[in-house]
């Protein structure tokens, strides 16, 4: 409740539990420390706390970085679902393979400067060493998604969802 106690903000428990669920995260974690929550925890209720002041533009900064499986795969899809709501998504992350399917825009920046502005696809198009460069993590996931499309155009949706 921070965020929205911070700026004077009253907030409904219908919103508030909207939130929680999506996270997948108990009602009872409203009286629980965040000194007593995991790591994974303490990331979902920030982010909560942060869309219970109900932003127009969410900056998500490697979001799921050091999650484990589960609470990165709910974090990627409560993003999905923000957008969807019509959230505008600023995404910040390294591991592209979390987003593949969002198919977000890409501006790579590097000491101020402008490396790649476009299409999610045009960018993964471009040569590896210079998307190693801009600090891009290649797992399999991606590797497969980029093979399909620079080899196989028809088989690179169905990757996406892997």
């Amino acid at each position: 409740m921070y965020g929205p106690k911070n700026f004077g903000m009253s907030l409904g428990k219908e919103e508030l539990k909207f939130y929680m669920e999506m996270f997948s995260l108990p009602l009872g974690y409203l009286n629980k420390s965040p000194f007593n929550l995991s790591g994974g925890e303490t990331r979902k209720v920030a982010i909560i706390s942060v869309l219970c002041c109900n932003p127009q533009y969410v900056v998500f900064d490697e979001p799921t970085v050091g999650l484990d499986y589960t609470s990165r795969t709910e974090v990627v899809k409560a993003i999905k679902r923000l957008n969807t709501m019509g959230k505008a998504i600023v995404l910040v992350t390294h591991w592209i393979s979390d987003f593949i399917y969002l198919k977000p825009k890409v501006l790579v920046m590097n000491d101020g400067e402008v490396l790649f502005k476009g299409s999610f696809d045009d960018f993964i198009r471009l040569d590896r060493p210079v998307l190693e460069q801009a600090g891009i993590r290649f797992d399999q996931k991606l590797e497969l998604y980029r093979c399909a499309l620079v080899h196989n155009r028809d088989i690179k949706d169905k990757i996406s969802i892997i």
